[in-house]
């Protein structure tokens, strides 16, 4: 039984009980209650009911909507702030090939999962991996937003410092010249 949030807390395992689980209502007092959470700063219970909640919506739907891409992108960065990378990471790919089937390769979605898969595996040290995905993310923001974008900036930036932490600092120099060209075009 949930326990807490006054009302809600007593309610809601009457509606589960009545209505069964596997219903959409169900799936959006899971989320409700998640987003509570997260406004509480309880990050492990917005996990609990967001990870409850995509359970539910994947069983009613299937796993390659748009929503259930943005639920699990948002799942990846919560994952990522605990500290549970390849959680994150494993969120973070799943909601990129939603994306990608979904929306293709030009769409700002898409390219943000790209750069955002990038930036976990940079932090976890594989600079490898997190190189090809920013090199993905930098190709679709050029195309999408121009080359002088805050989004290819982003981008830069992040490869400009994946260089320095591979210790190859003429690439690294090079984004950041990139960066400069970038920043006085704006």
């Amino acid at each position: 039984m949930e326990k807490g949030f006054g009302i809600s807390g007593k309610v809601f395992p009457n509606r589960i009980h009545l209505l069964g689980e596997n219903q959409e209502a169900i799936a959006k007092d899971l989320s409700a209650m998640g987003d509570l959470c997260m406004k509480l700063g309880d990050k492990l219970k917005y996990l609990e009911y967001k990870e409850r909640s995509l359970k539910i919506r994947i069983n009613l739907s299937g796993e390659n909507i748009g929503h259930n891409s943005l639920l699990m992108h948002n799942l990846a960065v919560v994952y990522h702030e605990v500290g549970k990378s390849q959680k994150s990471i494993e969120y973070h790919e799943k909601a990129l090939k939603i994306r990608l089937e979904l929306f293709g390769e030009n769409n700002e979605h898409t390219a943000n999962s790209f750069n955002n898969t990038g930036l976990v595996y940079r932090e976890i040290g594989n600079l490898k991996k997190a190189e090809e995905y920013y090199e993905c993310a930098l190709k679709l923001r050029m195309k999408l937003f121009g080359e002088n974008s805050k989004e290819v900036l982003c981008t830069l930036n992040e490869l400009q410092q994946l260089f320095e932490q591979k210790g190859d600092i003429n690439k690294s120099l090079e984004y950041q010249k990139r960066k400069l060209i970038c920043l006085g075009k704006q």
